[in-house]
Order: C-alpha cells, then structure tokens, then sequence
C-alpha cells in the first residue's frame, strides 16, 4: 500500500507486485532466491514504483520425478523485551513529580491531598509495572505439505500451508492458510507455465487495546483494588481539583469482557506465462497476472467499554463497526529478449518490454449502536444503524515501455544501458507520461591477470551506476477535481435531482517526482566467498516532489497538489558477513 507507506520498496514474488503483509506471511522453506534491487540501472526494468528499491522473491519450481511428499513444520517462540525502557519506580517517579513543582500547594489544598494520598499508596508497596500487563510469551506454529513431480515435459507442484502466529500482546494472532498449485509444460519451442495461489487469512488484535497506553501510565497507580477486582478508572482522591490530575481509565478494563477487533483477508492470484524461443539466443515471453482480494473488518465494543463511559441514551452505548473492502487487479507484460555470446568473450543483451496494469479497490463501510451485552457479537444486535455509510473508491491505470541494452567483455568489464518511458492516471492529463534512463558499468578486478596470484580473493568488483526513476505512491485523484454528493444527497418531492460540492481543485499540470539516483560501490570477498564486504555511496535527490499547499481562504478550498521541493538523501552503507562453516 504506497498510500500509507511510501518509502516501501517494490515487492515481487513470482513477477506478481505482493503487499507487506503477503510478505511476511509466506512460508521461508518455499523461498528459492531473494535479489534485492537498489541502483537505478537495476530496478529500471520495474519502472516508476521502483524508485525506492525493489526485493524481488522467487520461490521453488517444480522438481522432475517421481511424486514426492514433503512435510515441514517449525515452533516459534516469541518474548517481549523491555530491557530498552529504564523507568523509575514509584517512589522515583512521585519524587521526581514532587520536585517539579506537581504538588503545588500554595495554590490550592488539593495538590497536597493527592501527593500524600499518593505517597501512602507507595508506602503501602504499591509499584505497579504497567508495560509487562499487556503481554506474554508468544508460541506459534507453522505446518506445511508439498507434493511435486514430473518429468521433462510436464511438471507439477502442490503445496499447502498453514502459520498460526500467536502475537506477545495478550490475545492477539493471526492465522494464515495457503495452497498454491504450479504447472509448467515444455513443448518443443514452447514454455507454458502457470501458477494460482490462495490465502486465507485471519487476524485478531488484542483486547487489552495499545501497548502505546501503558507507557503512559504512573507506577504508583493500582490496576486492581483490595479484592484484585480491574478498576474502571484510576482516579485521584480528590475529584473537584480541576489542574492536571484528572481521572484515567484502566486500559486493563475493557479485557474484562468480550469484544471483538478482528480482520478476514481472501485472495487469490493466478499468473500465467507463454514463453517462445524461435532461436536459442532469442526469446518472447508474454505474461498475464490476475488477483482478486476480499476482506472484512469488525471491530465490537459492548456497552460496558470505557469509551461509553457518560453515555446515557442506551441507544448509543455499543458499537459495531463493519467495513467491507474488495479489490482486483491485473497486468499484462510482453517482454522480447536477445542473448548471445560472440568468440567467446563478448556478452551481447538486448530487451525490450511493455506493461499495462489496472488495479482497482473499494471500501464500504457501516456502524451500527446500541449493543447492551458483550455477548451480542453480531451487527444483526444493533439497536440503531447510521442512515449514511462510508466507503471510497480508487482506480490507478499505467502503462510502461522500457528498453535496456547490456555488454559485456569476458564478464570483466560491463555496460547497461535502460530507457523506459511510463504513464499513469494520478497525475494530470497535461503530464501523464515521463521518460527515464539509467546508465551502469563493472569492473570485475578478480579476473585480472595480475590477480591469478591472489588466490584468497574470491570476489573484487567495482560497479557505478546513475539514473532517473519516477515514483507512483500518490492518491488516485490527486490531479481531478472532485465532487461529491454528501451534503446534499437529499430527497426532493418537487424534482428527482440531485446536487454536487465541489471539494477539490484539479491540477492537469501535475507531473511526476523524478529521483536521480547515484551509487557507487565496492564489493570484496575472500577464502571462497566465505567472508564478503561490500561498501556503497548512495546520492538520491528527488525533484519535482508532490505538495500539498496551503490556499487562500477565500478561494474555499485548503490546499491543492503542486510539484515543489526537492528532497536529497545520501549516505554510505557498510557490510561484512561470515559463514563460519559451510
């Protein structure tokens, strides 16, 4: 989702663009390779969302054979570690109030009170270690099964899945299943391959709500009263002071009884590929993925929630909060490549590829009140629905053509070359397309004659690269003005009209961010790639960054989407590894 996180790199698995939460939940035993793009002349293939790097996944292919049966299984132990926060006690933390001025009793008497209410309390032992209430020791599962076989011409392979994850704040997990089916058929010329995949997964978030609220909380505060009955609220003795010693809910509470914050998430992905290679150095490869999602969020609190707290219509005590949301998405590539290697020495590779993709989603939600019991889990319970919904809608369109050319002499010295020209519907219709070019090149020094005699050198590679990539993490209507029908939706007895509000500016001047991007790195191993290193220098400065600025007041709208800024980062990495035994 680059709307919410947009410095996420690209994720591929299997050439189908994945989310984070697909990421994590995929199963290591069935990762082949993880590449992981950051130059420019290396993600120029994946075009404008590549502009913060890309990971791309490729997992296990299909084996020839006879049938094979394969089990995995692993027991994950997870533990919250809270060596990071030194906090003070309660005896600490009243002192330290003391001395600052808290207790103030010059003003009012009040101050007093609760100081020495709260300094009896600490007298009493009282020093509760708020930030380990909410968690646990989480134990989670995964089992997987793969069935595979085949011989030269047809090959299969089945694998399902499942992950249990059991999270460290009390009450919350997510349980995830997956069956993926791969075929890959040869004939002659022809490579046909096809793979579907489907997930299933379901998520739970604690009741005990976030964690964020515990560290907010006083150590010589109770949780519990004289009988280890929760306190609702955590209340100062003195209940008319007005200063900063206000009542607090127990976050420990709402754990107390039912409720319910849990996510459904479906999907299903297919891709299917034609591979053609009328000669052995040239091939033609079409390739079309198609995903279909659907999810369900409910979120359930009871009358007896805190945040219900002074409610008095009993109509508005309880809520069921239900969002429904699908989505579908599908890409087209048509890639066509020459490889060929002359005299033996020169390396010689040409593509060319063109992508189409539309992706489309939609959100639609409703809130239902008035839920007197926390057994009443179901939005069919409520007493009251809100007449009006919430949803929205997005369609992103792009189109792509990239071009790249590689040479190489004796894989010592290398030369790429990308261009690639990319359109996309967020921005306006002035702008829609943007042209981008990188240019790299290696020095391979370990094939160097005079470094025959090193032989405790496996690995010394220079390699420089520059380009422009674009970014495409923006909202779908970002550059159209919009309209809408909220406010005045009404029903009219005289006329079957309706009206529309405007309530955003169009900019068809608005353009692509443009990164130029820099990296020059050196990458050393020894003792056969036993030991590697790798140091990088990294410049990226983006151009033409997307703002939102501030308007007039009297033009009725707040702010409008321009091209102003220019944002650089650069750094150095550093890296070394070890395998100590291989």
């Amino acid at each position: 989702d680059y709307a919410t996180y947009p410095n996420q790199p690209l994720l591929i698995l299997d050439g189908f663009e994945i989310s984070l939460q697909t990421m994590n939940d995929l199963d290591p035993d069935r990762v082949e390779s993880i590449t992981i793009l950051k130059d420019a002349a290396a993600t120029a293939i994946y075009g404008s969302k590549a502009a913060n790097g890309v990971i791309v996944i490729e997992t296990k292919a299909p084996a020839s054979g006879t049938l094979r049966v394969t089990y995995a299984g692993e027991v994950r132990v997870e533990m919250p570690d809270l060596s990071a926060y030194n906090l003070m006690n309660a005896a600490e933390k009243l002192e330290v109030e003391r001395l600052a001025g808290y207790y103030d009793e010059t003003k009012e008497l009040a101050p007093l009170e609760i100081y020495q209410y709260y300094l009896r309390e600490v007298k009493r032992g009282v020093d509760t270690y708020w930030l380990s209430k909410p968690l646990r020791t989480g134990v989670s599962h995964r089992h997987a099964v793969t069935l595979e076989g085949g011989d030269q011409a047809l090959r299969y392979k089945l694998y399902v899945g499942m992950n249990n994850t059991a999270g460290v704040m009390i009450g919350s997990n997510r349980h995830t299943q997956t069956a993926t089916l791969d075929l890959a058929y040869r004939f002659k010329k022809f490579l046909l391959k096809n793979s579907v995949t489907v997930d299933n997964a379901i998520g739970n978030n604690s009741p005990y709500g976030s964690f964020r609220e515990y560290t907010r909380l006083n150590p010589y505060w109770r949780g519990t009263d004289e009988n280890g009955e929760v306190l609702k609220k955590i209340t100062p003795p003195v209940i008319t002071y007005s200063g900063v010693f206000q009542s607090v809910y127990n976050p420990l509470y709402n754990a107390t009884f039912h409720s319910l914050d849990r996510s459904t998430d479906f999907s299903i992905r297919n891709l299917f590929l034609l591979e053609y290679r009328p000669l052995d150095a040239l091939r033609l490869q079409a390739n079309v993925s198609v995903s279909k999602q659907n999810g369900k969020t409910e979120v359930f609190r009871p009358a007896q929630h805190t945040t219900f707290d002074g409610v008095a219509d009993p109509q508005q005590r309880g809520d069921f909060n239900l969002v429904q949301s699908e989505g579908f998405t599908w890409q087209v590539d048509l890639t066509a490549s020459y490889n060929n290697v002359f005299r033996g020495v020169h390396f010689l590779s040409f593509n060319a590829r063109m992508t189409v993709n539309d992706s489309q989603d939609s959100h639609y939600g409703a809130l239902v009140t008035g839920f007197p019991s926390d057994q009443m889990d179901n939005i069919l319970f409520g007493k009251k629905y809100n007449e009006k919904m919430t949803g929205s809608e997005n369609t992103n369109r792009s189109v792509g053509w990239v071009g790249s050319f590689n040479y190489s002499y004796d894989y010592r010295y290398s030369l790429d070359f990308n261009v690639r020209a990319d359109g996309a519907s967020q921005f306006g219709s002035d702008n829609r397309f943007a042209p981008f070019w990188s240019v790299g090149a290696k020095w391979n020094i370990r094939k160097e004659d005079f470094m025959n005699s090193m032989n405790f050198w496996s690995d010394l590679v220079l390699r420089v690269s520059y380009g422009t990539t674009g970014t495409q993490g923006f909202a779908p209507y970002q550059a159209q003005q919009l309209y809408t029908y909220n406010n005045l939706l009404k029903p009219y007895l005289a006329s079957d009209a309706t009206g529309a509000e405007l309530v955003g500016l169009g900019n068809p001047d608005l353009k692509w961010q443009q990164t130029d991007q820099t990296n020059v790195a050196l990458e050393l191993g020894w003792l056969k790639g036993r030991i590697t290193a790798r140091a990088e220098y990294f410049r990226k400065v983006t151009k033409n960054a997307l703002t939102d600025i501030s308007l007039a007041p009297s033009t009725g709208f707040t702010t409008i989407s321009e091209n102003l800024g220019t944002i650089r980062n650069q750094g150095l990495e550093l890296m070394l590894s070890f395998i100590p035994y291989r």
